[in-house]
This record gives C-alpha cells, structure tokens and sequence, in this order.
C-alpha cells in the first residue's frame, strides 16, 4: 500500500513539472521558436506586463477620474542587461480599447532606458455630440511628465493615429498622461476610445519638411508683458499633420542660426497649456517681458522628431518702459 501511494505521489509530480517551469513565453515566427526574439513583419515585439496601480496626481485637474497603469518589461535574462531595449522594435504599452470620457489614462514608462530613436505611437478616435453652442476645445490632451505634449478639439480635422518623440519635452521621460472629456460645458458628451499605445524604434524617419514662420507681430501690452501672434506654418509632418512644438528666443543681437542656442528662450505667460494648431491657424500668446529694454525676436517651430524648422524674420522691439 505505501508502495502505490509513493508512486502516486511521484506520478503527480511529474505532470506538475510543465506548471512550475519557467513561464516565459518565447515568441514564435512562422512556428519556429526564435530565442527571446521574434522577427514579424520587420520589427521585434516584446511582452510587456501591466500592473494596476494608483498613481499620484503631479497637481490638480478638473477630471472625474483617473485611470492609472504601470508599466514595465519582463524580466531580462541574466547578462547583459540591457538587450531588452537594444533587440526590441516595439513595446506595447495599451493593447486594449480604453474609453475615456472625463478621465485622464496615465502610463508609467519610467523604467524603460529610451534613446532618440524611440516614438510614441497613439492611435485614438474622438467621438462628439457637440455643435456651436456647445464648443469643447480641447476634447483631448496629452502630457508627457508635466509637459503639454498635444491637444486636440474635435473641430479639428479627424486624426486617429499620432506619434512623436517624446525626448522632445523630456530628456528622461517617465509619464504618459491621455485626458478626454467636456472641457468647457456638461450638456453635451465627447470622449476618446484610445485603441493603442505603443513605443515603435524608428532609425529610418522619413523626410519633414516645415516653413519658417515670418509673419511674427510683437505687441508691447505694459512693461510685463507682450503679445505675439503668427500662423501656424505648413509641414508635410505625417507624425501629427502639424508641428508640435515652438522654440521662442530673444536676444539683443540679431538671431541667427549659428546663435540660436545663445539666445534666451521666452516664458509664455497664458495661455498656461499651449499647444501648436493646425496649419494656417493664426496663434496668439501672452509672454512676460523680456529681460532687455530692446532687441529681437525670433521663433521656430519643432516636428515630431525633435528637429527645427527653419529660421525665419527677425522682429525688432524696444520697450520704452522697461
């Protein structure tokens, strides 16, 4: 009888043995097992776990609700210890269909080591009942840390997909927040299905073209402030079909390519988020004063891969009260 119930045991343990091995899944290409990578359709994808966790709020929103995911890689195999991001084309932060409606989605990547060469991939479609009597702007935002990344309002051309550097805001990235909702009223509803979230590796970037903008007018308002306005420029930018970002300078001297870096970036004043428009939309801001009583003003914009556009006109000001 304890010769049965010992070989019981024994056989028992042997039909565990496939339960408590190693559960890393190996990707397979075309029903061959490819190591820890797998070569489909050009890229490699990673497993990636997601962890629910509660996040703290970097400062106060007017949203509901928060949904927070944490994320980070599966384990790396012992050394090296950086090949997750050396081998890996892809890393797939959502993979399921989120609807937002007064909720803000945050992702935590903080713990991914990302280069230059890393995109953020976000593929949305904007729902509204809205008209013009009920005008929300923006019905969608994206921030990277504390940074207004891009925002978008569903009078706006349909866009369902975006991707961008996010170096471009950060140089160590560590939170994706996504809001969208009712912005301006609660008698009509807009909300987001956000379908994926994806970092994508990119060597190749195709080629960006962006006008310089020289339609720049300064304002002097009072000795604190000044006013800028100018059109937003034309860009053949696929990423986001318009520019992502201004770098806005003042200097004493005239500002030059070769100076650019030596001029002094200006502090926008209002709107507090900003964020570029589409193309040909006439953009207004509120700046504090520089800190010269004269000198010139210059702007350029940034694409989707960090780079900017050309240099356009100079704007001469003098500010009699300063």
């Amino acid at each position: 009888m304890k010769l049965v119930l010992i070989l019981s045991l024994v056989l028992v343990g042997v039909l565990e043995i496939p339960l408590t091995h190693d559960s890393k899944i190996k990707p397979i290409s075309k029903g061959e097992v490819k190591g820890e990578e797998v070569n489909f359709q050009k890229f490699f994808k990673s497993i990636v776990k997601e962890n629910v966790s509660v996040l703290p709020l970097p400062s106060p929103r007017p949203y509901s609700t928060l949904t927070s995911i944490s994320i980070s890689p599966s384990p790396l195999p012992s050394p090296p210890p950086t090949p997750f991001i050396q081998n890996v084309k892809e890393i797939i932060l959502l993979d399921e269909v989120k609807e937002l409606k007064d909720e803000e989605l945050r992702i935590d990547f903080s713990s991914l080591d990302l280069n230059q060469n890393w995109f953020l991939s976000i593929e949305f479609n904007l729902i509204s009942v809205e008209d013009v009597l009920g005008f929300d702007c923006p019905s969608l935002t994206i921030h990277i840390d504390d940074y207004l990344v891009y925002q978008h309002s569903f009078f706006e051309d349909e866009i369902k997909k975006i991707s961008f550097n996010p170096k471009v805001f950060s140089s160590q990235p560590q939170i994706l927040s996504i809001w969208s909702g009712n912005n301006g009223d609660e008698f009509k509803d807009t909300y987001a299905i956000i379908k994926s979230i994806k970092l994508i590796f990119q060597n190749d970037y195709s080629f960006i073209e962006i006008e310089s903008i020289n339609d720049l007018v300064v304002t002097i308002d009072s000795k604190d402030f000044f006013t800028l306005e100018w059109s937003s420029p034309k860009t053949n930018d696929f990423n986001l079909n318009k520019v992502l970002a201004y770098d806005i300078r003042y200097s004493s001297e005239l500002i030059t390519p070769e100076n650019w870096s030596k001029a002094q970036p200006v502090e926008i004043f209002l709107p507090q988020d900003f964020s570029p428009q589409s193309p040909k939309t006439k953009e207004i801001i509120l700046i504090k004063t520089p800190l010269i009583n004269s000198g010139y003003l210059a702007i350029r914009s940034i694409n989707s891969i960090n780079l900017l556009s050309p240099l356009g006109e100079n704007v001469f000001f003098i500010n009699l009260d300063y």
